[in-house]
């Protein structure tokens, strides 16, 4: 993701200007994984089986159709309880928030797959960025530049930790193979392109994340 964002920062910043905002910090939530209580889930029909919430929007949800689920929309207040009541068997989260909420306590099952990753931001309206004093903007974007990767650095060794305090807790790890990890992928990437087709993005939008990916791939071939 750092070499995405080394490329795509500038692009971000446009983008956030371009609806009245200015992009402070450029942070994330890390990659998250699929929380089980009933089944481990790795294939299509453990997704059909289980009741999955939702609560993150369209692109979750379509992607959890894609693969095999029938979503259940919960709204945010109403996510844990949904969890402990057991009105939903399974979600999608970044391992610190399954620990933060003490979800851990509930589900037996853990896929570490990355299933999706999700940046976050710290924003200002542009009408109050402009307020401020040209020098002090500078002295605010030069320090969140020096510190952001820091952060993202940390955010992802706080998610890890949590992973392994997770399986020291007694979740099981659900293990997949190559093969079951191409057959969910085959499902989603076509949503890639759906959701372009839509205008959540543009395809060129699209098309220049992927060839960014390739080109980091291709550099750092084991």
């Amino acid at each position: 993701m750092e070499y995405v964002y080394s490329k795509l920062r500038p692009r971000i910043n446009q983008w956030f200007e371009k609806r009245g905002y200015h992009l402070i910090v450029l942070a994330e939530q890390d990659f998250d994984q699929i929380y089980s209580t009933k089944i481990p889930i790795k294939t299509p029909d453990d997704f059909k089986k289980s009741r999955v919430l939702t609560w993150y929007g369209p692109l979750e949800e379509r992607t959890l159709k894609a693969l095999g689920a029938s979503p259940l929309p919960i709204r945010v207040p109403e996510v844990a309880s949904s969890i402990r009541t057991g009105v939903c068997d399974a979600f999608i989260s970044p391992s610190i928030w399954a620990v933060g909420t003490q979800m851990y306590t509930v589900m037996k099952y853990l896929n570490p797959m990355h299933i999706r990753y999700s940046p976050a931001g710290g924003v200002i309206s542009s009408s109050a960025w402009n307020q401020i004093p040209k020098e002090m903007q500078t002295d605010i974007n030069n320090f969140a530049m020096s510190v952001e990767k820091d952060f993202r650095r940390q955010v992802r060794a706080g998610n890890e930790k949590c992973l392994k305090a997770m399986y020291k807790y007694g979740m099981k790890e659900v293990k997949m193979t190559p093969a079951e990890l191409d057959v969910l992928k085959k499902r989603l990437l076509p949503v890639w392109d759906e959701f372009a087709a839509k205008g959540y993005y543009s395809k060129a939008e699209l098309a220049e994340v992927k060839g960014i990916l390739a080109e980091y791939r291709s550099k750092n071939k084991k």
